[in-house]
């Protein structure tokens, strides 16, 4: 066995450091577009630098965006029913019906949604 150089050395221990700067920041910026805020996101880069079973959570757990993402998009849904089904709405149906029927225009049809093209 020939004696490993300490030039030789010193190279390996700077090339091992780059490396895990580099996966620390990636690590860093995947959490950060994930939705992890605080604590979180620090346990979670924790987690992904030092062990391959914080890669295996990050992946499999849902993201913080992901639910504000389907918060969001349930609220909508309760907006879109609660408005669509209120007196108010059925008011100016019913107040429409009544001035189609008092202009002659009861078989009027509403046109149909035609693509922009």
């Amino acid at each position: 066995m020939y004696p490993l150089d300490p030039f030789f050395s010193v190279l390996v221990a700077i090339a091992v450091l780059i490396g895990f700067i580099a996966w620390a920041w990636i690590c860093w910026n995947l959490v950060n577009k994930a939705g992890y805020e605080q604590t979180s996101r620090w346990v979670m880069v924790g987690l992904m630098v030092l062990t391959p079973f914080g890669v295996l959570l990050f992946v499999l757990l849902p993201w913080p965006l992901q639910r504000r993402f389907d918060k969001l998009t349930q609220r909508i849904d309760e907006i879109e029913l609660s408005v669509r089904f209120s007196p108010a709405n059925q008011n100016v149906e019913a107040e429409l019906n009544k001035l189609k029927g008092e202009f002659g225009l009861t078989k009027m049809k509403r046109p149909e949604k035609r693509p922009p093209w």
